[in-house]
């Protein structure tokens, strides 16, 4: 079994970098998204072929409107899952960063060297929301459901958000002993990443795991098989 996770094309919250809400119904593509989801949805008709494939996603619209377009292009079928939600920012909610640097300079400083890998992500709490470790034990259990429930599937996408990415990508790397097992490590998950997770075993304990992570990288690749 192959497990695509694919980051939800840009919004126009992406674009002034602020903190999740949430309910955010205000969730329209960019004009970079649009042309994002045009070449996502190419890259990924490549890599599923001819493969028994679905797609995944939760409830919130910048993943639902990537993933249907995905579906209509690969003529497969989309589920929703309503507990695969982003991390919750609690107090820093609908904040920009720059307003979250101002309310709460020690929680940015500490998210900050986070993104060097300079602090362990456990550490990072969200007042009044989630804090990393729950998040990760979370997101844990709903994707080996999902691993088990949709077995018989040779691909499954997964559309998701920067946070379940980040999540998942420290599951699997401790999982696959890539990983010690005691820490949260930063990966980057820009707009658009794309990782494809190869398991090698039936209980999902072994495999290599495939980052695919700049868009500007991996949609050449399109333009070389097309020419």
């Amino acid at each position: 079994m192959e497990l695509i996770l694919v980051r939800h094309c840009e919004t126009q919250k992406n674009e002034k970098d602020k903190f999740d809400v949430l309910y955010d119904t205000n969730e329209n593509f960019s004009e970079f998204g649009y042309h994002q989801l045009k070449i996502t949805g190419s890259y990924i008709e490549k890599l599923v072929g001819n493969a028994n494939s679905i797609i995944i996603s939760g409830r919130r619209k910048r993943v639902t409107d990537t993933s249907e377009h995905l579906s209509e292009i690969l003529n497969i079928r989309h589920i929703i899952k309503e507990n695969l939600i982003p991390i919750y920012s609690g107090n820093l909610a609908g904040m920009s960063n720059e307003e979250a640097l101002i309310k709460y300079p020690e929680l940015m400083h500490k998210r900050k060297l986070f993104s060097e890998n300079k602090l362990d992500g456990y550490e990072i709490q969200f007042p009044n929301g989630d804090n990393v470790k729950d998040y990760e034990k979370n997101i844990e259990k709903i994707i080996f459901d999902v691993l088990k429930e949709l077995r018989d599937y040779e691909k499954i996408i997964f559309v998701t958000h920067r946070s379940t990415i980040l999540a998942l990508l420290n599951i699997f790397n401790k999982q696959f002993e890539l990983q010690e097992k005691n820490i949260y490590k930063f990966y980057q998950t820009p707009i658009g990443c794309i990782d494809v997770i190869n398991f090698n075993s039936d209980d999902f304990k072994s495999g290599t795991i495939n980052r695919k992570n700049s868009i500007y990288i991996w949609s050449k690749e399109i333009e070389i098989n097309e020419n």
